[in-house]
């Protein structure tokens, strides 16, 4: 107890500054660690914000290559004469573009015919006749407005079950060709089941370009339907497209949604390997022949694992190795002046007792010379010396 009452000063000094060391370390390294997992998040949503623009670049891109195809089959028919194209002219310019080459994802190129109720008859003789064939009329639903129905889709061994069938027989079909034919211009349909791809539930389009009869194309919609020979057109699948895009990731979780569609959910789904963490996201809108789409990406363990980004556990430890060193540091140099302190004040006690000892007393070297001496003996030194001198005075001089 006397020893911890006479030491208590000089473990305070020593143990407050490691204690309060300790503590702002520990705060030291929680800060870091938030700070990199903040880091860390804010590089993750960077790179899936990035990966997201770049795929949704991508697929509008991709897509607009499909209207090239379309461009050229119209040019075809307009050349030929919409009353004279027929079935050769389809197969020549079929034969003359390298599907998978110039078109990845597209099922082909073909011609949609508008044909008003009262004509049907008429067509189908005449469209037999030209494929030397038989050319049977399919509707998912009878109607009675005109009929929009697929007269050539080459090549013909993927898209034979199309052939025939009346595309405004449906709803989302009907819609587009409508606006197309209205606007003139390219349009995509909602996200569609294709009859030749019936396995692929809601993953398919189609992309459907105008023909007019006559140039130019006449300004009102009204005469514009009035003028519509039919379209060129292309069945697409999403999956097909995106298989062709360098830009996907198989470390992410990829959605497309089409924002219009009345699907309410994404028209396509791929998943990854491990579990997709939903919590780190990000999206992106485009438009895309008059459709909005939205790319949905989610990121995977894979993703982030990929980033090389640093641990924020490993930041922590790091931090609060490095504080203990200095903490170590600090404490043992801090010991050695509280030794040297201890020493220096232990020196000076023995100092006093010695310096006011009752007794004379002699320090002496290793030798054995005298080096020092107490004031006792000082003073007896003195007084001897003064005695000394007392008796030589009072002894008489011989003679």
């Amino acid at each position: 107890m006397v020893w911890l009452k006479r030491n208590l000063q000089d473990m305070t000094s020593l143990l407050l500054p490691v204690l309060l060391l300790a503590i702002l370390g520990s705060w030291l390294s929680i800060y870091l660690e938030q700070r990199q997992q903040q880091f860390n998040q804010q590089r993750i949503q960077q790179s899936l914000d990035t990966k997201a623009v770049q795929l949704a670049d991508a697929i509008a891109e991709k897509m607009t290559i499909y209207q090239y195809g379309l461009r050229g089959l119209r040019g075809v028919v307009l050349s030929a004469g919409t009353e004279n194209f027929a079935y050769p002219n389809m197969l020549s310019y079929s034969r003359s573009r390298d599907l998978n080459m110039e078109f990845p994802g597209s099922r082909g190129f073909g011609v949609i015919r508008k044909v008003a109720q009262a004509q049907v008859p008429y067509f189908l003789q005449q469209a037999s006749a030209d494929r030397g064939q038989e050319f049977k009329l399919k509707q998912y639903a009878p109607h009675d407005h005109d009929l929009f129905i697929i007269q050539y889709l080459e090549p013909l061994a993927d898209n034979a079950s199309a052939i025939g069938l009346d595309v405004a027989s449906e709803k989302m079909r009907h819609q587009a060709i409508l606006l197309a034919a209205s606007e003139n211009k390219a349009v995509l349909t909602e996200p569609i089941t294709l009859v030749q791809a019936q396995n692929k539930k809601s993953q398919g389009f189609l992309l459907l370009m105008p023909i007019y009869r006559q140039s130019p194309v006449p300004e009102l919609p009204d005469l514009r339907y009035q003028d519509l020979f039919g379209f060129a057109y292309t069945p697409l699948l999403i999956d097909e497209i995106l298989s062709s895009i360098h830009s996907s990731d198989d470390s992410i979780q990829l959605e497309v949604v089409d924002l219009e569609s009345s699907l309410g959910h994404p028209f396509f789904v791929r998943t990854v390997a491990n579990t997709a963490l939903t919590e780190l996201h990000s999206e992106t809108e485009f438009s895309v022949f008059s459709r909005n789409w939205q790319v949905r990406l989610v990121a995977s363990q894979t993703f982030i694992d990929q980033l090389g980004l640093q641990n924020p556990k490993s930041v922590f430890y790091t931090s609060l190795g490095i504080c203990a060193l200095i903490i170590l540091i600090i404490a043992f140099f801090q010991l050695a002046l509280i030794r040297r302190l201890q020493l220096a004040r232990h020196r000076a006690v023995l100092a006093a007792i010695v310096e006011n000892a009752n007794e004379a007393v002699i320090g002496s070297d290793k030798e054995g010379r005298i080096s020092s001496w107490n004031t006792l003996l000082r003073n007896l030194a003195v007084i001897r010396s003064s005695a000394a001198s007392h008796f030589l005075m009072l002894t008489p001089s011989s003679t």
